[in-house]
């Protein structure tokens, strides 16, 4: 009884934690994009954007997978970890890094540049050599919550995602002024 009235209290939490994660009506994946106007020419806006990957990761050019300034295109792939702690077989507390993959693309012109972020691909608990937010987040809405970990890790890829979006206009905008 107990577990039952903890799960219908649940329920609209696991609910929510979905929300907000944007599907693309092509590739049925969670993707994040946009394309923003911004006053700048191609060549700076590129030079912002490749800046912004080595700023952003911890080596920026094992990250970027293609640079090409004449097209004004940069693909980088990276991840980021998700902690969860959670209770094995035996009951006892087990700490998790779980790896989130991504691919984020940045196409720049005259005026204007647009992000893609995709291909989120997790490494959970290393039971499975990877597998696709999308399903991952199915998995753990429709097993019966234990722990917060699950709902946290439902929450923070999210997050992570917006924080990353954020630093990325943050730096497009920045005034190259010294």
């Amino acid at each position: 009884m107990k577990k039952l009235l903890l799960f219908i209290l649940i329920l609209p939490l696991l609910a929510n934690a979905q929300e907000g994660y944007p599907i693309d009506s092509v590739t049925n994946q969670i993707t994040y994009k946009e394309t923003i106007s911004i006053a700048g020419q191609k060549n700076v806006l590129y030079r912002k954007a490749k800046e912004w990957f080595v700023n952003s990761f911890n080596s920026g050019k094992d990250v970027i997978q293609l640079d090409d300034a004449s097209t004004g295109k940069l693909i980088g792939k990276s991840f980021f970890i998700v902690n969860t702690l959670e209770r094995d077989a035996s009951g006892d507390l087990v700490h998790y890094d779980n790896s989130v993959w991504f691919t984020i693309t940045i196409n720049v012109k005259d005026g204007k540049y647009r992000y893609i972020i995709s291909d989120f691909i997790v490494e959970y608990h290393y039971k499975q050599p990877g597998i696709p937010l999308e399903t991952l987040l199915v998995q753990l809405s429709s097993e019966a919550v234990g722990t917060g970990s699950k709902l946290d890790f439902q929450l923070t890829p999210k997050k992570r995602i917006k924080d990353l979006i954020a630093s990325l206009k943050k730096a497009m905008t920045a005034n190259d002024d010294f």
